[in-house]
């Protein structure tokens, strides 16, 4: 296209017609060459870069193909500038949110199988204890006391285990949820849209 527009530009400079009429040149911000031979047709943002030719004969440079430069590669420009909320863009606000929720919802997830696993152990520690209280023959007496309280003991031990875990769990669910009501008002102090939360 250049080639062409060069070729095109050539031709107007050797054609005679035009003797004696200077011709100005500038190059805009893509880097392409404009030619005119009004100076009212310079648009004025370019008037301070504008170089003045007397038409005449004019010796084009002929590149070799060696010489011929790749073309610049241009990074798009985004279309509109993101919303900044407190130095941050918003999908940043979200990425923390979620994470956050995430965690949160991790926390409760497993509070609520200890509990659960709390109200087995202690059924199962009753239930081991009723049947402790059973009468059993003399001649099975011994292995059936040496089977329940091993039984009992191991039942209790995770009933125990499971209470002592159990407001840990609570408090790391607390702790978490203060995190979010931080952010929370962070994200309001920012100004940011309820929509990006």
């Amino acid at each position: 296209m250049r080639k062409l527009f060069l070729a095109l530009i050539l031709l107007l400079l050797l054609d005679g017609s035009n003797a004696g009429a200077d011709i100005f040149q500038w190059e805009d911000e893509q880097g392409v060459l404009h030619f005119t031979d009004n100076a009212d047709k310079i648009p004025r943002k370019y008037k301070m870069k504008v170089k003045q030719r007397e038409s005449g004969p004019v010796a084009v440079p002929v590149q070799k193909p060696a010489d011929v430069q790749a073309p610049v590669a241009q990074v798009p420009l985004p279309l509109a500038a993101e919303m900044l909320y407190g130095g941050q863009p918003a999908s940043w606000w979200q990425e923390r949110f979620n994470a956050v929720r995430q965690t949160l919802a991790e926390a409760k997830s497993v509070l609520a199988e200890k509990q659960e696993a709390l109200q087995r152990a202690h059924r199962a520690y009753v239930v081991s204890l009723d049947t402790s209280r059973i009468k059993v023959d003399s001649e099975n007496e011994d292995k059936v006391k040496s089977y329940g309280i091993n039984t009992i003991g191991a039942k209790r031990k995770a009933y125990r285990d499971l209470q002592e875990e159990i407001p840990r769990l609570e408090e790391r669910v607390r702790e978490i949820e203060a995190q979010l009501a931080a952010l929370q008002a962070e994200a309001d102090a920012a100004d940011l849209p309820g929509d990006a939360r």
